[in-house]
């Protein structure tokens, strides 16, 4: 007795299509979530002297799904941080551009061009920001069930 498929590929295109887009609003979920603890470890671990508020003000994430900017947030603006966060917005931008057009990814900056002269210095910025998320976004998709090498 042969096998004959009675339901259209295209239904099963739909089905496919549907499950791969539930996947990616929970990742970006996820990231979202992991992109705002890392603001927070910027704000309250950057023990660095802000005299102007704009290197604490440009920091900032943003979630790239496809070579989309989907999701941002930053930090709240410190002192008189305009400049930074404007700064950071550009940066953030350019480098959300940059990300990979290929799935969802996270995107963590600071704007300000001397960020890596004070993470030079010994003081945090970013580095505990790009210790923690990775480990943090496994850690939280292998609690709702995916599977990560």
């Amino acid at each position: 007795m042969p096998l004959h498929m009675i339901t259209p590929w295209r239904d099963i295109e739909s089905r496919i299509k549907t499950q791969e887009q539930a996947l990616e609003r929970v990742q970006i979920s996820v990231l979202a979530r992991v992109g705002e603890e890392c603001l927070q470890i910027a704000r309250e671990e950057g023990a660095y002297s802000d005299r102007t508020g704009n290197l604490r003000s440009s920091v900032g994430y943003a979630i790239v799904n496809h070579g989309e900017v989907v999701n941002l947030g930053f930090v709240e603006l410190t002192k008189d941080g305009k400049d930074g966060a404007k700064d950071g917005m550009l940066f953030l931008k350019q480098k959300a551009d940059d990300a990979s057009k290929d799935g969802v990814a996270l995107v963590v900056t600071a704007g300000m061009d001397y960020a890596a002269y004070v993470e030079a210095k010994g003081l945090n910025v970013l580095t505990e920001s790009e210790k923690y998320a990775p480990k943090r976004a496994k850690e939280l998709m292998q609690q709702i069930g995916f599977k990560i090498k």
